[in-house]
């Protein structure tokens, strides 16, 4: 075999690689001769750009400009004059390209200078191309969902603490806020009057452009907007891209709507259990839209929340026409929070439920990691509802202690398989090993303290350990420090917190991490309420920590304390 046919067999395997490596990476290729300005290219560039090869010029790449996004032009350009000027190592931008069907599509193209001449001037650019459409709108799609659940988040932690005096301020804040995220131009709530007849604006936000253009339209004659009425009745939604399309039988809701400038609308209902209490509208007058089933969804979700709120006030007033005031807002106040969890928690627990049957029932991976999205994310918001409701009783004072007399190695072995189930919940089991240090006066004696509290504190620390290690060590355990008094710990290798902020880490709604981009979930109330809980038992918590090391959580408790041999 002569080393000339070698070379061929290493130039052909070679090729045979890139050309597997491209089309596994679903990549257009090509070759830019910079100063002719003609583009080589493989056929998979055309699929990519959207184009048919005999429809483009193969002589310039000015061909293909007229297909860029306007928006990104400018873009475009920037980047190859950088490159071309030696500004940047590589040449890489994203731009959106309009296909025969006149849709838009996102690309990324990638490349650098490949060949100079004798005088060092730029004679081949070559690269990639690569449709990123699909990719870049599930981002999207993510960041939007995320954007979502921590608006509904902050809605039903508002909700939560709503009462007569702040309600209204607290249902526009919501308003303005929902309004803002789905881009409305005017977002209001209409309300049922006590006779049914009449439905009166309650609440609106409009945004200041438009708000200058804005008729106010106080009230509706039910008989006079019956279809509309109807059909909300009949639906949860309502979705109108052109006003001017409405049948005839909906002449009163056609005239408001042009009289309000309102070119597109979307209508959802307030209900109550069984009972429609109004509906919460959506407008769009700068110009013609449809809405998304994201956004419709998300606009029933707050509009749930809405309902349980105006009944919640409806229940209020209803009470302080035979209660004192300041008796009647506490009872009323507990009365929400009531129905609050029981109309968050059930829901959810249907969602997890479903989740968890969906798993189990397919063996196609795309659904079964999708369920599984579905429910640590419904897992992770009823958690932070629990906080939430928890947050609530601490502040009302409802934190009563039950003592109770166990045995401390029974208890001893019930913490211990929790933390044990929480790191295998987390999926963390192979990258932290637990350690255990109990005190063996401890294991031998029992004691006498709320077992529920100590329990749910030792919960608290176990998951704050879990979620705040990636790899190393989880250490618990416990001693007699004098008769009377027991220290339980909690020490882990995680990413420890700095010294300004162990006391901030105590506070409600603050974590370590607090700042704008923070990496890790929850609402950081998880310590908040640990040290409620531990001062109503009259115990101290502790934490020594060095960042990167990791931390040390420390509860004191006073608890009675009883050989077993002595009993």
């Amino acid at each position: 075999m002569t080393k000339e046919y070698q070379a061929k067999q290493k130039i052909i395997e070679s090729r045979e690689l890139l050309e597997a490596v491209i089309f596994g990476a679903d990549a257009g290729i090509w070759e830019w001769d910079y100063q002719t300005t003609r583009l080589t290219v493989n056929p998979h560039f055309y699929d990519i750009i959207g184009q048919n090869p005999d429809e483009v010029s193969a002589t310039a790449i000015k061909t293909l400009f007229p297909r860029i996004h306007k928006e990104d032009k400018h873009r475009v350009l920037r980047e190859i004059v950088n490159h071309v000027k030696g500004r940047t190592k590589h040449l890489q931008v994203q731009f959106r390209v309009q296909f025969d069907d006149n849709q838009w599509r996102w690309i990324q193209v990638r490349g650098k200078i490949t060949r100079r001449d004798e005088n060092e001037n730029i004679k081949k650019i070559s690269g990639t191309i690569v449709d990123i459409d699909n990719l870049r709108r599930s981002r999207m799609e993510l960041e939007h969902r995320i954007l979502f659940e921590k608006l509904l988040t902050e809605i039903i932690g508002d909700l939560v603490n709503i009462s007569n005096t702040n309600f209204d301020q607290i249902i526009r804040n919501a308003l303005k806020k929902t309004g803002e995220f789905l881009e409305a131009d005017r977002i209001y709530l209409y309300q049922y009057n006590n006779t049914q007849t009449e439905l009166t604006k309650t609440h609106q936000f409009t945004t200041p452009e438009t708000e200058t253009d804005s008729k106010n339209i106080p009230s509706l004659n039910v008989a006079d907007y019956s279809w509309l009425i109807n059909h909300l009745h009949a639906n949860a939604f309502l979705v109108i891209p052109d006003t001017n399309t409405l049948p005839p039988e909906a002449t009163s809701l056609k005239q408001t709507l042009k009289l309000r400038g309102t070119k597109s609308l979307l209508t959802v209902r307030l209900r109550y259990e069984n009972r429609i209490l109004g509906f919460m509208g959506l407008d769009s007058v700068k110009g013609y839209r449809t809405w998304h089933v994201d956004d419709i969804n998300a606009l029933k979700a707050i509009a749930y929340n809405f309902a349980n709120a105006i009944e919640a006030k409806k229940n209020h007033q209803n009470l302080v026409e035979s209660k004192n005031k300041a008796e009647e807002s506490d009872r009323i106040k507990s009365a929400f929070l009531a129905t609050m969890n029981h109309e968050l928690r059930t829901p959810l627990n249907h969602i997890l439920g479903l989740s968890d049957i969906i798993k189990a029932s397919t063996a196609e991976q795309d659904i079964i990691e999708f369920t599984e999205m579905i429910h640590d994310s419904g897992k992770n918001l009823l958690n932070m509802i629990e906080d939430i409701f928890q947050i609530a009783d601490m502040e009302k004072g409802l934190i009563s202690l039950q003592l109770q007399t166990f045995r401390g190695l029974e208890f001893y072995m019930e913490s211990k398989s929790r933390l044990e189930q929480q790191l295998k919940a987390s999926g963390k089991e192979k990258e932290i090993k637990l350690r255990f240090s109990p005190d063996k006066i401890l294991l031998m004696s029992y004691l006498t303290t709320d077992r529920t509290k100590l329990s749910l504190i030792l919960h608290k620390l176990f998951n704050n350990a879990i979620k705040y290690t990636h790899t190393g060590e989880i250490e618990y355990g416990f001693k007699v420090i004098e008769k009377s008094v027991v220290r339980f710990f909690v020490r882990d290798t995680g990413i420890g917190i700095p010294t300004e902020k162990h006391q901030l880490i105590f506070e409600l709604f603050r974590q370590g991490d607090d700042n704008l981009t923070r990496q890790f979930g929850g609402i950081g109330a998880g310590l908040a309420i640990t040290a409620k809980v531990v001062t109503a038992m009259k115990g101290k918590i502790e934490v020594e920590s060095i960042p990167g090391e990791g931390s040390t959580f420390s509860i004191t408790l006073p608890m009675a304390l009883e050989s077993i041999k002595r009993l």
